[in-house]
């Protein structure tokens, strides 16, 4: 599943045109990617806001929590992560959990479409 597969995304950044590298690398170290699929969203989440090298504009970080706060069913603030992490001023290629590279705007929307595509089939 698309959804799934973006959750996990972010696991190692390659710098296209960001300074924000060296901490999306910090924060993508398989521990993000561990907690998520072992289910730890809340501490996936409590880490990554409580780490000192937390950056609101980071797209892996942004992607990393929209897919925590979707586990967990908050999906309001998921896609507020989703959308932050498409705005942002950095930019870089993410490697995802079935080892394709997408650029992380990309990976952002997808996850956000995946999102809401879920809640509009719970709704029919």
């Amino acid at each position: 599943m698309i959804a799934t597969m973006i959750f996990a995304a972010a696991l190692s950044a390659s710098p296209a045109a960001s300074t924000a590298d060296g901490i999306a690398q910090a924060q993508s170290s398989g521990t993000v990617y561990g907690e998520l699929a072992q289910s730890q969203a809340e501490a996936t989440i409590l880490r990554i806001l409580a780490s000192d090298q937390f950056d609101s504009k980071d797209p892996a970080t942004l992607i990393n929590l929209g897919a925590a706060y979707a586990k967990i069913g908050q999906k309001d603030r998921a896609l507020a992560m989703y959308r932050a992490a498409i705005a942002s001023p950095d930019r870089y290629d993410l490697q995802l959990a079935d080892g394709r590279w997408m650029d992380s705007r990309a990976a952002a929307r997808l996850a956000a479409a995946s999102l809401e595509k879920s809640d509009k089939l719970v709704l029919r």
